[in-house]
Formats: C-alpha cells, structure tokens, sequence
C-alpha cells in the first residue's frame, strides 16, 4: 500500500453510515482519501487497522456518500 510522504494529503473518514455504489450501505464504516482519491472503504474496525498512524476525521452520526465516476460500455 504506497503512502503520501505529506499526511495532509491523506485521511480516514469515519462515519455511522457509508453509502456506496457497489454494494449495501456500510454501517460503522470508513474510507481513506489518499492524494485526493478514494483508496479504501469498508468497515471502520478494517480501514483503521490497514491505515496506523493515518489522521482519522470522525464524522458521527453524519451519512458519507463517496464520490464515483459512472463508466458506461457498449458491446457491438
């Protein structure tokens, strides 16, 4: 897992509630923005233990929707 030499550049977000696209909402979940992206979402117990010493944002009772990038394909 590459890690940012500049800790402002990277931080968990914890929140009671997670809302992604790829599957069911995460409850106690978190996610890690690294460089300005989304490098890992999943349950909070799992980020922070994959991210020590990594500057930790707790959000609460607030919902945290990820931002995604919609890719459509067509097949001919």
């Amino acid at each position: 897992m590459r890690r940012s030499a500049d800790p402002e550049r990277e931080r968990v977000w914890r929140s009671a509630w997670i809302l992604t696209v790829a599957g069911e909402p995460l409850r106690d979940g978190a996610l890690v923005v690294r460089d300005g992206r989304v490098a890992q979402v999943g349950p909070a117990e799992v980020v922070l233990r994959d991210n020590p010493g990594v500057p930790v944002e707790d959000r609460g009772d607030e919902i945290i929707v990820p931002p995604y990038t919609y890719v459509a394909s067509a097949t001919c």
